[in-house]
């Protein structure tokens, strides 16, 4: 077997716009300590321990879990969202992490003869995806909830994924391509960097909505069913609704909330399209009901529109 590597790459902008960034800080951790437990595990990527299932003890145990039954929750929360992949026997492991590694014996069994075979990601100078961007293969069904982003490895946007660093090291791996390249004006540059980050920031936003909206109803109905596929529609909606409606992030959120406390609204807003759908009715009964959020209390906060639509209904 090969020697160990030291480290891994982390992709920092494919883990915070994926279902994982949903997920509570401390299944967030567990899953960190979990894929760090997996790169150390003598079959890469997987939680495997004499060639069995490593016992939730052990994995407990490594990660820093005070408890199985803490481990337990965590896990579960991590599954609902459909981070974690389980072989038939029983073994955790990250689709991401088996696939890179399997890509890498493939390189490196072929060396540049590698390079010839039309399975084996190009490098960026022969018009390929860089490394780390989008994979060549076609994920199956078991990839649809991104593996929580493919462990902060891989984009799920169909955009090219953002550097990444190095755990150990801090090292980007495409830091030095593509540098004899011509480049694009300053002024393009800026229009199409500031266009890129406005499109993250919303997409941030869109997960951290979702995840809010999911929140409020599992409060309300801790065995409500969530699917990762519903979570992603959801977040693509919040982010339609911030790039494309021009609805403030904290507006939404206090429409989810205030909609997640009454008594009609509580089962008959349960989906981001909802909201969309109905965003102004559910802010004027907001703005209407005793239980109005506090940012709906400053007159300030209100745009024209919707401050001629209060007054008028008083």
């Amino acid at each position: 077997m090969p020697s160990k590597r030291p480290s891994f790459q982390f992709y920092p902008g494919d883990w915070i716009r994926d279902s994982v960034a949903g997920c509570s800080l401390d299944a967030q951790g567990l899953w960190l300590r979990m894929m760090i437990v997996a790169h150390d595990s003598d079959r890469y990527g997987y939680l495997e321990q004499n060639g069995a299932p490593m016992p939730p003890d052990a994995i407990a145990r490594r990660c820093g879990c005070e408890s199985v039954e803490q481990y337990s929750h965590l896990l579960s929360e991590l599954r609902e969202a459909g981070v974690p992949s389980r072989t038939d026997e029983g073994v955790i492991f990250s689709r991401r992490m088996v696939r890179d590694e399997s890509l890498r014996e493939v390189r490196a069994s072929g060396g540049s003869e590698s390079l010839n075979n039309p399975n084996v990601a190009r490098p960026k100078s022969q018009g390929g995806a860089k490394d780390g961007g989008k994979d060549t293969d076609k994920d199956g069904p078991e990839d649809t909830a991104k593996d929580g982003a493919k462990d902060g490895s891989e984009t799920g946007s169909g955009e090219p994924a953002q550097p990444s660093f190095d755990v150990s090291l801090g090292v980007s791996p495409s830091s030095s391509s593509s540098s004899s390249k011509s480049k694009p004006s300053c002024t393009a540059s800026s229009k199409n960097d500031g266009a890129a980050r406005e499109k993250s920031l919303s997409e941030k936003s869109g997960v951290r909505l979702a995840a809010l909206l999911r929140s409020e109803i599992l409060r309300n109905k801790p065995d409500a069913k969530i699917t990762p596929g519903q979570f992603e529609k959801w977040a693509t909606t919040a982010d339609r609704m911030i790039r494309l409606d021009g609805r403030r992030e904290d507006r939404i959120e206090a429409v989810i909330r205030w909609a997640q406390s009454d008594t009609f609204w509580i089962s008959n807003a349960l989906s981001m399209d909802t909201f969309r759908e109905k965003f102004d009715q559910l802010e004027l009964k907001a703005l209407a009901s005793q239980k109005t959020p506090a940012p709906f209390k400053d007159d300030d906060f209100l745009d024209a529109r919707v401050r001629k639509q209060r007054e008028a209904s008083q």
